[in-house]
């Protein structure tokens, strides 16, 4: 596979590598609780998407919306394997903007990023239980709930369970 991260465009928004501006718009979205009440990301996260994309160990966007020019999130393929055709995605938004579908726009992009230029097989993303918005925007993009995984993770000092949710490149977009 070749490298690249490409700048995707949506109707609304403009996927883009992240950059050291992007910092203080960043940390901004972690003032608010209800951004941080379903993530375990910190507010470091562009710098290590920054790195991470110059290491080439994932596909890392900051998410601006066009209109505005204004960053209102972050979306991921954290982790893949080209062995097993398989990759798992992480995102953010800032609670400004939850329910307007800025987020569903995003991941659809990235689904068809992933699936048809990277010619991943697979797609994984985890929530927790509690999270109907994130679950939502996943189901929306032809992600099906595969299960619950008891105590996988680690969240403000306490076990918790994950949801995983999972997409296979023949699985349809539901778009309801």
């Amino acid at each position: 596979m070749i490298y690249q991260l490409p700048t995707l465009e949506t109707e609304r928004l403009t996927l883009r590598p992240p950059t050291e501006a992007d910092i203080r718009p960043y940390q901004r979205m972690f003032r608010n609780k209800g951004f941080t009440q379903h993530t375990t990301i910190t507010p470091r996260l562009i710098l290590n998407m920054i790195k991470w994309n110059q290491k080439k160990r994932s596909f890392c966007w900051s998410v601006v919306e066009r209109e505005t020019d204004t960053l209102i999130g972050a979306i991921r393929i954290n982790e893949f394997s080209l062995r097993s055709s398989c990759c798992d995605l992480g995102y953010e938004l800032d609670c400004d903007y939850w329910g307007r579908g800025f987020m569903s726009e995003a991941l659809r992009a990235v689904v068809d990023f992933a699936h048809n230029t990277l010619d991943f097989n697979r797609m994984e993303a985890y929530t927790f239980p509690g999270n109907p918005g994130s679950d939502g925007i996943l189901l929306k993009n032809g992600f099906r709930l595969e299960g619950v995984e008891r105590e996988k993770m680690s969240f403000r000092g306490k076990k918790v369970d994950t949801r995983l949710f999972g997409r296979l490149k023949r699985d349809a977009l539901t778009l309801a």
